[in-house]
């Protein structure tokens, strides 16, 4: 005797067995119906906790970053700056020794960075004038990743691909997880979930690349003669920055293991709003706007931009947020599948929008978090007199690399392969246009 299955949830029928065809016919849950501004303020009642959640990768990274700067700072102020030369001239010299296509500056616009692109090493003040193993191995840090980029070009590839499938997966779940929310779609929630876990898997390269650059970074610094306490320190300090970048892909992971809180604002928010006859003008408004952005982004590939920078700016930017206007109006305006499948591919075209408006009640609280414990750095850098001497002595060279810095901004670089593929994003609007319209 066959046994009937017992319904899911979220109320649809086994999406599994049915045909393709049947999904424009497959109905979705029946709400109550309301206001659509009590339909949108009971969302944001009932996901306020979750959005807060999103701030704890960011927390965690600033606690690391704390712990970091502080343990420099009594390592800086612990052990003299006794180093023959500081830092950046280390640096330069390591440079010319091994014959390098390298630039280095020093800058107070930025922080201590590699730009791959313009084969350039940034140092911060601070750090370049400072004749001190902490500072040294901050320096090394990017001679490391300078090397691995110069001498395994793969890496730069590896880089690239990782970053673009990163984007595309984080977009996706992004999609697809409020798909979910809207539509309570196990299968929604299925893919959600499978697309975040490959997205932190995407940044283990960038993990790989800090731990294999502090490596080589330790063995410069070896070969360049320290003793045994500084190379101590050294190690400390490129062992800790290493865990800054651990602590926020640790902190993406474990946030993972706490998606039935989705399960619960899925079958909390359960409000339908009702489109009034002004709400459907400005659907037809949102929909011109959108037709429009994805016009404009379409022929910038062929034109190069040159079209798209002759549309005044405050209607481009009009035009983007269009689509989000549009979205809010009409994702419950049919209860199919089809119609709900196509919402959520807008979704996933415009997640970096619904990414900044989920992320802002998090990231006020990573601020303030970040404000209080700023406090717990440390007593910052040891301004020796040789430090203070050095650096006044090199104001010139401070100034030329912010000029050099700012030029950099108006200097375009070569566009990688398949550059324009991002702007075809706005595709992702089309599906949903035609079946709300036609």
């Amino acid at each position: 005797m066959p046994v009937a299955r017992p319904a899911h949830r979220s109320g649809f029928a086994t999406v599994g067995t049915e045909r393709a065809s049947n999904l424009r016919a497959q109905p979705l849950r029946d709400r109550a119906t309301g206001p659509r501004c009590v339909a949108l303020l009971h969302l944001i009642a009932v996901a306020w906790p979750l959005l807060l959640l999103l701030a704890v990768p960011l927390i965690a990274n600033q606690i690391a970053v704390t712990i970091v700067r502080r343990v420099e700072s009594r390592l800086d102020h612990a052990i003299p700056d006794e180093l023959p030369v500081t830092a950046g001239e280390w640096l330069a010299e390591r440079i010319r020794v091994l014959g390098l296509p390298l630039g280095a500056i020093v800058s107070d616009q930025g922080t201590n960075c590699y730009r791959p692109a313009r084969k350039l090493i940034q140092l911060t003040p601070e750090t370049h004038f400072k004749a001190d193993p902490v500072f040294w191995s901050t320096a090394a840090h990017e001679l490391g990743h300078a090397r691995l980029r110069l001498e395994h070009p793969i890496v730069d590839a590896l880089q690239a691909v990782s970053r673009r499938f990163h984007r595309v997966l984080v977009s996706a779940g992004v999609g697809l997880g409020i798909g979910y929310v809207l539509y309570q779609l196990p299968l929604a929630a299925n893919l959600a979930l499978a697309c975040f876990g490959l997205a932190i898997a995407f940044c283990i390269p960038i993990v790989v690349e800090e731990a294999l650059a502090s490596r080589i970074a330790l063995r410069e610094l070896r070969s360049a003669g320290l003793a045994d306490r500084e190379l101590r320190a050294s190690r400390t300090v490129l062992v800790l920055a290493c865990c800054t970048y651990l602590s926020l892909y640790v902190a993406y992971a474990l946030l993972l293991t706490q998606w039935p809180l989705l399960d619960r604002l899925a079958d909390a928010f359960s409000t339908r709003g009702t489109l009034t006859p002004i709400g459907g003008w400005i659907a037809v408004v949102a929909t011109i706007l959108c037709s429009f952005h994805i016009v404009l982004r379409v022929l910038g590939v062929a034109f190069e931009d040159r079209l798209e920078r002759r549309v005044p700016f405050w209607l481009r930017v009009i035009a983007a947020l269009a689509i989000f206007v549009l979205v809010a109006l009409v994702w419950d305006a049919r209860g199919d599948v089809a119609f709900a499948c196509c919402v959520m591919l807008a979704l996933a075209a415009s997640a970096d929008g619904w990414r900044a408006v989920g992320m802002f009640p998090g990231a006020l609280l990573g601020v303030a978090i970040a404000r209080f414990v700023r406090r717990y750095e440390g007593r910052g850098i040891d301004c020796t007199p040789r430090y203070l001497r050095d650096r006044a002595r090199g104001s010139a060279e401070i100034r030329r690399g912010n000029r050099y810095v700012a030029e950099l901004r108006f200097r375009p670089l070569p566009r990688p392969a398949l550059a324009w593929l991002p702007r075809l994003v706005v595709l992702g609007y089309l599906p949903l246009i035609l079946l709300l319209w036609l």
